[in-house]
Formats: structure tokens, sequence, C-alpha cells
């Protein structure tokens, strides 16, 4: 049973990344081309260097998926992706990434159009710590109806084979402290789960890539857990603003009480329509967040099966 579904987890995540068009990606200098659909680029800790494609034929009514591999050798380099949306007065979206020393899988969503329609990505880094870095497979596909009706976080039963939870990073420490893929202690499918490991007296807060909501419908996190020790886990709905910022910080939460034994968990919201109160919701995105409150012992927290969902 834990070896079909770690097949069935694999291939499915397997199968959402090979969805799409291949990117035309132009290797800027020192940007280099080293093989099909792969790229490099030895980073001296300076400028901007881009690798850079067009977004084909925008559409202006859905979401995209964009998914590459990518990994980083000899330091990391605080690299990420830009997404331009062009207008008179342009609008980049900027997505941080944290490349593995081995090629991992990587997915991010972005909204076809806000203010503008999307028109070119980049992969590049900000001026800091140099290092190798290395892109391949990246394709880029419209997030079809369909798939909104599904799960839309992806790799969130961590079978997909990447060594770390790339979908997920640390808030205000080093992007992968205190997180880790395990084998899974007992969980009910699978072979790993995620493990959380605050230390006695921390404030610890995970949060996810952003995934993508629709102002007016429901969305929904869905997770099982357990602890080591009792815990109370507070869950959130971050709809935190990358473009449109200002008004009222739009979030919603639950607060879990975790015990030794797995259980599933699960909150709801309403998102609402007011983008005058809330202009975070013109972003058309929002992040869940797993946080801690300081305790006396050090603990281990498991999750599995995390789920996010839009529902009318």
């Amino acid at each position: 049973m834990k070896i079909i579904s770690f097949l069935t987890g694999l291939l499915a995540f397997g199968a959402l990344l090979l969805k799409g068009t291949e990117l035309d990606l132009k290797a800027n200098s020192p940007w280099q081309k080293i093989g099909t659909g792969e790229f490099f680029v030895k980073y001296s800790g300076k400028g901007w260097p881009g690798l850079v494609a067009e977004i084909p034929s925008p559409t202006t009514n859905t979401f995209y998926k964009l998914s590459w591999e990518g990994k980083a050798e000899a330091g990391v380099p605080r690299t990420f992706v830009s997404i331009d949306y062009q207008q008179a007065k342009k609008d980049t979206l900027y997505i941080p990434w944290h490349p593995a020393t081995e090629y991992e899988s990587c997915l991010q969503y972005f909204p076809a159009q806000m203010d503008a329609v999307a028109k070119r990505i980049s992969f590049s880094m900000n001026p800091g710590p140099g290092g190798n870095v290395f892109i391949r497979n990246a394709s880029l596909a419209p997030l079809l109806p369909a798939e909104l009706e599904q799960n839309l976080l992806p790799d969130g039963d961590f079978e997909s084979g990447n060594t770390r939870p790339s979908n997920f990073s640390r808030v205000n420490a080093p992007p992968f402290e205190g997180i880790k893929i395990v084998q899974s202690p007992a969980f009910l499918s699978g072979c790993r789960s995620l493990e959380l490991h605050p230390k006695a007296g921390e404030n610890f807060a995970m949060e996810s890539i952003f995934l993508p909501v629709i102002p007016g419908r429901k969305v929904k996190m869905i997770f099982w857990a357990k602890a080591e020790r009792p815990a109370v886990l507070r869950g959130i709905i971050n709809f935190s603003a990358r473009i449109h910022k200002g008004g009222k910080h739009l979030y919603a939460s639950a607060n879990f009480k975790l015990n030794e034994q797995w259980q599933q968990y699960s909150f709801r919201f309403d998102v609402p329509t007011d983008t005058a109160a809330y202009p975070a919701l013109l972003d058309k995105m929002a992040k869940l967040q797993y946080n801690l409150s300081p305790a006396e012992q050090e603990n281990r927290i498991f999750l599995d099966n995390i789920e996010f969902r839009l529902e009318e």
C-alpha cells in the first residue's frame, strides 16, 4: 500500500510538472545554454543576469503554472523568478526560490492578468552570495478550469521524490531550518511525511508557495497532523499582497490541538470581494501558513496530505 501510494504520488506530481509548453528561454550573458532545455550561470554575486522568456499567446482569464527543475552548486545565490505585467506602469511579481544541491522539481502559480496581461518570465538572482545555478525543463501551462476544482497544493503528500519540502519554507528563519521530509511515522498511506522541529522557546512559522484564489468563493485548508507532545498548531490562509498593497491585511486562521495520534484537520473561509478594503484580493493569490507558539520543550510535529481547495 505504501509503495503504491508513493508511486501514485510521484507519477501525479510528475504529470503536473510535465504539462504545458516548454519555455523558449533566452540566455543573457553570463547565462549559458548547456543542453536541450538546460541552462547554467556562474554568478559572481553582482548584477541581475536574466534567463528570459516571452509568455506565448497570453491569456486573460486564468492562472498559469510555471514548472522547472533547478539546483545550485558552490554556493546558493538569492535566486528568484520575476513575472512582468506590461502596461504604462510596469508591475513585476517577484517569486523567490531556494535551489537545492541536486536537481529538484519546482512549481509556482501566478495570475495571467492583474492590471495587465503577464508578458515575460525571467529567472535571475539578487546581489549577494555567488554560486553556480542550473535550470532545466522550464515549462508553462494555463491552469484549466477542472484543475481549479482539485487540490492546488503541489506535493502536499511529500511523495514526489524531492528531498526537501520545496513548496514550503520557514518564516523569519533560514528557509529549511527545522523542517524536513522524513520516513513517515505510521501514516495511513505513503512513505514520507513532513517533520517540523521547533526548539524550546522558539516562535516557529512555516509558509507555502502562493496559491490561486478567486474572490467570492470559499477556500479550504485540509491536512493530517500528529505531535510527539501535545501542541496547538495555528493554521492560516494569508492573503499577503505583492502588487496591490495597502488597505486591511486579510487572513483567516484556526487553532488545532494536536496529540500523538494522526488526525485530519480542516477549516473553510469565505473569500470576500471588497477589493477597496482588501486590495490584496486583486493579486488573486494566498499562501498557507503554520505557526507554533513558544513551548518549554522542543517538539516534533508531523504533517501529511496537506491540501488547498477552492469551493463554491
